[in-house]
Formats: C-alpha cells, sequence, structure tokens
C-alpha cells in the first residue's frame, strides 16, 4: 500500500502536509514557513535529481528537515542572548 502512495504522491507532485504540519510543529514554526523552506528544498534538489529519480522525494525531505533544525538553532541562540541581556540587566540593577 505504501508503493501505491509514493506513486500516487510522485504523480501529484504536492508537498506531504501532514508531514511537514508536525515538523513545523516540532521546531515551533508555522506551517507557511515550513512549505517555504520545503519549496527553496525542491528547488535545491531540482538543480541535481531528476523527478523519476527514486532519491529525489527524500533528499527534499532531509534538506527541508536540515533547514528546520538550522532555523530552530539560529532561534534558540536569539532566545538566549535576550535571555543573558534580561539576566544581565536585571542582576545590575539589583
Amino acid at each position: 500500500m505504501s508503493f501505491l502512495f509514493l506513486y500516487i504522491y510522485n504523480k501529484k507532485e504536492t508537498m506531504p502536509v501532514a508531514a511537514l504540519k508536525n515538523l513545523a510543529k516540532k521546531h515551533h514554526m508555522t506551517r507557511k514557513s515550513a512549505e517555504k523552506k520545503w519549496s527553496e528544498a525542491k528547488v535545491i534538489v531540482g538543480k541535481q535529481y531528476d523527478k523519476d529519480d527514486p532519491a529525489y522525494w527524500g533528499t527534499i525531505m532531509n534538506i527541508t528537515k536540515a533547514k528546520m533544525k538550522k532555523h530552530n538553532k539560529k532561534k534558540s541562540k536569539k532566545e538566549s542572548r535576550i535571555y543573558n541581556f534580561e539576566t544581565f540587566v536585571n542582576e545590575s540593577l539589583s
């Protein structure tokens, strides 16, 4: 059954909405930004692979996940800098 799903999925050439929704939730992103990461990855992979290549869709998903992790790390660093600044100010005023 999964082969049939992949065949239909590849023919439609749509993004896996449920998977992107779960990834977006996991990485604290909006679904729209997750879809943007998917589209960016699709452009990158399109330069390297044909759509008929078995690695095409998996590579798109792997690049999308990597972009989301990178986004999440940037967000975490920014939040920690804000926290450290607030901590510094609060401790200085105490």
